[in-house]
């Protein structure tokens, strides 16, 4: 159970950071935007998760067939 949800997890990470992301660049004034760093750290961390949900879903499939 608890892999299950930690898995759900990670893919909801990848989801809200690429969001946060996103709409912290479309809609934000630059005055008040993330520094660059900050970004930088969030995209690291979306694909972090991205990689383990890849492995996940992949795995999933592959049990299927």
């Amino acid at each position: 159970m608890f892999k299950l949800l930690a898995n759900m997890a990670g893919l909801v990470m990848v989801i809200a950071g690429t969001q946060i992301l996103i709409v912290n660049r479309r809609f934000l004034p630059k005055a008040v935007r993330a520094s660059g760093w900050r970004e930088a750290g969030l995209v690291l961390c979306v694909v972090f998760y991205a990689v383990f949900s890849f492995f996940v879903v992949r795995d999933a499939i592959g049990s299927l067939f």
